[in-house]
């Protein structure tokens, strides 16, 4: 593969092919039963695995095993984020793990049985197709528990669940952060249809300079591993190339992890030319999963660009690496360094309409400790909600899931019965546009302000 990655290189007489060449994580294609390729940027990785018909022209990428004939055809990903490629999702079935691959069985799994506790696991993989191959046990076990004490799901038999926190552990900051909530109303106009808003508390701060630093906050803690660019000098280094400039710095706002869970659909960073620029010059937009993990950076260069670009990177079942994403960052008339609205759109062939939209509106807490605690949200419920919430469009579509019909119908109650702007449906009626019932997502949270 390495050889034949330096061919490649060699035939197309691409700038940047030495990085593609020189660096082993863009060739790695074992493992990745997708077939694609980005061929618009040589720092962007390809494999391919040769089918030689796409079920459908517009489907870019495809499983391996629809491949009838693997000899001529390569599936392409035409247009790839500017600064690295995301591993392709394995959609094939999911396999199962064992006690001992997991290194024993845990707390929950004892009371559930193996194979109800793997059905959950199963079913998380499910919900975020780009998680890691073996979710920790103490996820697993902690879906069980917000079932459990929030939602008052009775399994077979009483389960013993740990008690669920009701603030961070550590009320210690390690470093300069601002606060924000972020209120993210999401609706999809095309099946299936659906629209709901669900805040989420972040904190912002300016990227270490070198180091692997832990950031401590009242709400949480932001580790290093929970971000793709580590410091300012793992920034610079990525950026550089694509913007023909050393950012001065670059500060994140992010989900937080608390009670060993981070719920981390997206972060933000906010690039600046000069270290003491009073607005940002460009941002990045990093996608991830409900499941903690940091996935893919979609760059836009300037401020007004934005992003357009295709995703390389499937959040849910419902969203595919081939499908087009744009995103638009508004700032505040008042505070140019301030965020109000982020605007996401998916799209799923190139000059389509938008399928999905999260408009990602930005409040700043001010410096109140009271107000900022009260605030604090388990990450660890977001992730079960947010899978319950996918369960529930799965049964409005009548499509299976991998956790089984008991806990797909137990998952899927339990979203009918959230906060909904509009319930998941297979038809236009009634529209999301023109939602009926619920909640206005315009409102604020009790006591905020519009920024700034």
């Amino acid at each position: 593969m390495r050889v034949l990655g330096l061919l490649v290189c060699a035939l197309m007489m691409l700038e940047g092919c030495a990085l593609l060449a020189m660096d082993p994580l863009y060739l790695k294609c074992e493992g990745i039963q997708t077939c694609g390729q980005c061929t618009s940027n040589p720092r962007c990785g390809w494999c391919s695995c040769g089918c030689q018909t796409a079920p459908n022209p517009a489907d870019l990428t495809i499983p391996s095993s629809k491949c009838k004939k693997p000899k001529t055809w390569e599936g392409r990903l035409n247009h790839c984020p500017l600064i690295a490629v995301g591993q392709n999702p394995n959609h094939a079935e999911v396999p199962e793990s064992t006690p001992e691959e997991r290194g024993g069985v845990s707390p929950v799994e004892a009371q559930v049985g193996s194979e109800q506790h793997e059905n959950m696991r199963r079913g998380l993989r499910w919900a975020y197709p780009h998680t890691r191959s073996h979710l920790p046990d103490h996820v697993v076990d902690g879906v069980y528990s917000v079932l459990d004490q929030k939602h008052g799901v009775r399994f077979k038999g009483d389960i013993n669940t740990k008690p669920l926190p009701t603030r961070h552990d550590d009320d210690y900051e390690s470093h300069e952060v601002t606060y924000y909530l972020t209120w993210p109303d999401h609706g999809r106009s095309k099946a299936p249809y659906e629209r709901f808003c669900q805040p989420v508390p972040m904190v912002r701060f300016s990227l270490p300079r070198d180091g692997q630093e832990i950031v401590n906050t009242l709400l949480g803690d932001a580790y290093p591993n929970d971000r793709k660019f580590n410091n300012l000098t793992d920034a610079v280094n990525r950026l550089k190339p694509t913007l023909g400039y050393a950012p001065g710095r670059v500060d994140l706002l992010t989900p937080l992890r608390s009670a060993d869970a981070r719920f981390a659909a997206l972060a933000m960073y906010l690039g600046y030319k000069k270290a003491d620029d009073k607005q940002p010059t460009f941002f990045v937009v990093e996608a991830g999963l409900a499941t903690g993990q940091p996935k893919v950076l979609y760059l836009a260069p300037t401020v007004d660009q934005g992003v357009n670009t295709q995703a390389a990177f499937s959040g849910t079942p419902f969203n595919m690496p081939w499908h087009w994403y744009k995103a638009k960052l508004e700032m505040t008339d008042e505070d140019p360094d301030v965020p109000q609205k982020l605007t996401i759109r998916g799209i799923r062939h190139k000059g389509a309409e938008a399928f999905i939209t999260v408009n990602l509106h930005f409040y700043k807490l001010p410096r109140d400790k009271r107000l900022i605690l009260s605030y604090y949200a388990l990450p660890i419920v977001f992730l079960a909600e947010a899978t319950a919430r996918l369960a529930a469009i799965a049964n409005a579509l009548n499509v299976p899931t991998a956790m089984g019909g008991f806990l797909q119908g137990i998952l899927g109650d339990i979203g009918k019965t959230m906060m909904w702007q509009v319930k998941p449906h297979p038809r236009a009626t009634p529209t999301p546009n023109n939602p009926t019932g619920g909640t206005t997502c315009k409102r604020l949270p009790p006591g905020m302000r519009p920024n700034p």
